[in-house]
């Protein structure tokens, strides 16, 4: 497989086969070819010196690679490396990358189940994905989750942005003060995103009553009432697992708390999702440190001075 950016859709003269439909053998390597190639290859060809049959590589103006390296991910602050089969049939998550000071592509991989993980943990340079939400979740056939749309991401190097980018109602709090997105707003839209799924609904309904309109509020109110259940989404009419979703509902609470220092980062996240650590035997209590809803700032949004018909379309937007 490879990925292209070229000046044309149209490719006179380009040969199938090894040159997939790019290049030629007269063509091959000539400067004004101004295209750039990403390759995931599970062939090794030894005319374009590839280095394995498992390997993704970048090709400038030719199909022999500038740069090529064994397709895997790091773990463990970069120690261990660990292989990713390209042919395996298994869902991987890749993403192109361009740093622009400099003037250098990364290539990145990840196993589809941690991907948000991978960017704000364990890559080389962390990256915050910043557009977290339903619409950017993509499901295929088999019901297998992909996390899309990373046209916002942003490294570490460049976190401040003068334009706050999301959906409002996925947005940290810390995020319309400083304008600075990090790994804990992630966390927080990531949290909103699970409650999403669990209760059916869009996190800001503006049409509903005052009590039920913000859902993170609404969730943590219906929690302290001790009735969370009546949270979850109508459609599923009550036949689920039980200590499933009450899972997925307070992870959710404590990943969009308002303060950012007390939600977990996404490699805990994903301990408790497998099963591999619990919530803290004090959940309630820290779920409640600070006055944990108070106003937000969607809820200060919705009630500011934006009109309401600026504000049901800022709602709407990604949707």
């Amino acid at each position: 497989m490879s990925f292209l950016i070229a000046p044309s859709k149209e490719m006179p003269g380009a040969s199938s086969g090894q040159f997939f439909g790019i290049l030629n053998h007269i063509f091959n390597g000539i400067s004004t070819n101004h295209i750039v190639a990403i390759e995931l290859d599970t062939f090794q060809d030894q005319e374009f010196n590839d280095i394995n049959d498992n390997h993704v590589a970048i090709g400038i103006n030719s199909l022999v690679s500038v740069k090529s390296a064994p397709a895997g991910y790091f773990l463990n602050e970069y120690v261990e490396f660990k292989n990713l089969s390209l042919a395996s049939g298994e869902l991987t998550q890749v993403w192109v990358g361009y740093d622009a000071t400099r003037n250098q592509l990364n290539i990145t991989l990840s196993p589809i189940h941690t991907t948000l993980t991978y960017l704000n943990e364990e890559n080389e340079i962390v990256t915050f994905h910043r557009v977290i939400k339903a619409s950017n979740v993509l499901l295929d056939n088999e019901l297998n989750r992909k996390l899309g749309d990373f046209g916002l991401a942003r490294c570490s190097k460049h976190t401040h942005d003068a334009h706050i980018v999301g959906t409002l109602g996925y947005n940290a709090p810390e995020l319309a003060r400083s304008g600075k997105a990090t790994t804990s707003t992630d966390v927080y839209a990531f949290g909103v995103f699970y409650l999403e799924v669990a209760c059916g609904r869009r996190p800001v309904e503006p049409h509903a009553s005052s009590e039920e309109m913000i859902m993170v509020n609404w969730v943590y109110e219906c929690l302290r009432e001790g009735k969370i259940f009546s949270t979850t989404d109508p459609k599923l009419d009550k036949k689920f697992n039980a200590e499933e979703v009450e899972l997925v509902l307070k992870l959710g609470l404590i990943c969009s708390h308002n303060l950012a220092e007390i939600g977990p980062n996404m490699t805990q996240v994903l301990k408790y999702l497998k099963g591999d650590a619990f919530l803290p035997e004090n959940f309630d209590n820290r779920i409640q440190e600070q006055e944990y809803r108070g106003e937000s700032d969607s809820h200060a949004i919705l009630h500011g001075s934006i009109p309401s018909l600026i504000t049901e379309s800022l709602i709407s937007v990604g949707r």
